[in-house]
C-alpha cells in the first residue's frame, strides 16, 4: 500500500477501490470526469487511461479529466516516491487500469440522461488541522518532523487554517432523484492508516449518500487544497460527520 515512506503489505480490504466516472453533455459537447481511488498516478498511466477512454467513447482526450482521491491505503502506482530505490508497484493491475478507466467512462457515457444541476455546500468543523508549524525564520516543518527545528527560533503556530467548507454539485433526474454527485473537501485522505486497502473517509460518505438517495447514486470525491491539512479524527468518524453535514444541505437544495 501507498502512503508511507516505505511500502506496506495489505492484509485485506476495508472497502472497495473504484474508478468512478461522470460524463456530461451540453449540446454536442461531451466531457468526462474520473476519480481514481489512488494516492497518485504517474502521467504516463494517466495519459494511457485518457487515450483508452477516448478511443472507446469518441470523447476528445482534452475533454477527459481525472484526479486521484489521494487515499493513503490504496495500491502503489509510483515507485519513484520511495526512498529505498525499490519498485513495489504491481505491473499487473497498472496494465489493466487503462481498460478499467475506459470501461467506467463508457458505462457513464451510455447511461447519459437529462438532468438538472444544483450546487450545495455545508460546513464540517473540528475534524482537521494543519500539518505544519511555521517559524519566525520562514521555515515550515511537518508536525512529524519537528525534531529538525532549531531551538533558537520561535514558532508562530500552525502554517495554515483548514477550510471547513464541503462543496457539492448534484445532478438530478427530472423527477428530482440525485443521480451523481461531485463533492470536495480539503483534508488529506489518510484518516484510515490501517493495514487494509481502503478508499478512506470518502467511502463512508458514499455509503451514507447511497443509503439516503439510492444504491445507484455515483459520488465522486475531488480532494481540495489539502497539502498540509490532516484529519484529527478516525476515518469512520470523519466520513460520518461529513455525511451528516452534507445530507441536510442536499435535501434542502
Amino acid at each position: 500500500m501507498v502512503g508511507a515512506l516505505v511500502p506496506r503489505p495489505s492484509q485485506g480490504q476495508d472497502d472497495p477501490l473504484f474508478a468512478k466516472a461522470l460524463v456530461v453533455q451540453s449540446g454536442a459537447t461531451r466531457m468526462a470526469i474520473v476519480a481514481l481511488d489512488l494516492a497518485t498516478l504517474p502521467r504516463r498511466w494517466g495519459d494511457a487511461c485518457v487515450q483508452a477512454a477516448a478511443a472507446r467513447t469518441g470523447i476528445p482526450p482534452d475533454h477527459i479529466v481525472w484526479c486521484a482521491t489521494h487515499t493513503h491505503t490504496g495500491p502503489i502506482a509510483e515507485p519513484e516516491v520511495y526512498l529505498d530505490g525499490i519498485d513495489p508497484a504491481d505491473p499487473n493491475w497498472l496494465e489493466k487500469l487503462p481498460g478499467q478507466f475506459a470501461e467506467a467512462v463508457a458505462r457513464a457515457d451510455a447511461d447519459r440522461q437529462p438532468v438538472t444541476l444544483s450546487r450545495s455546500r455545508a460546513f464540517c468543523l473540528d475534524v482537521a488541522s494543519s500539518g505544519r508549524i511555521r517559524f519566525k525564520n520562514g521555515l515550515d516543518l511537518n508536525t512529524w518532523n519537528l525534531h529538525a527545528a532549531d531551538t533558537d527560533t520561535q514558532s508562530l503556530g500552525f502554517a495554515s487554517h483548514p477550510d471547513p467548507e464541503i462543496n457539492a454539485l448534484c445532478f438530478d433526474s427530472p423527477a428530482g432523484k440525485p443521480l451523481a454527485l461531485l463533492w470536495s473537501f480539503a483534508c488529506h485522505t489518510n484518516a484510515n492508516f490501517g493495514p487494509n486497502f481502503s478508499a478512506d473517509y470518502p467511502a463512508i460518505v458514499t455509503d451514507r449518500l447511497r443509503r439516503q438517495f439510492g444504491s445507484d447514486l455515483v459520488a465522486l470525491f475531488l480532494p481540495g487544497a489539502c497539502g498540509d491539512v490532516n484529519p484529527i479524527v478516525k476515518w469512520t468518524e470523519l466520513g460520518n460527520r461529513l455525511a451528516e453535514a452534507l445530507l441536510p444541505a442536499l435535501a434542502n437544495r
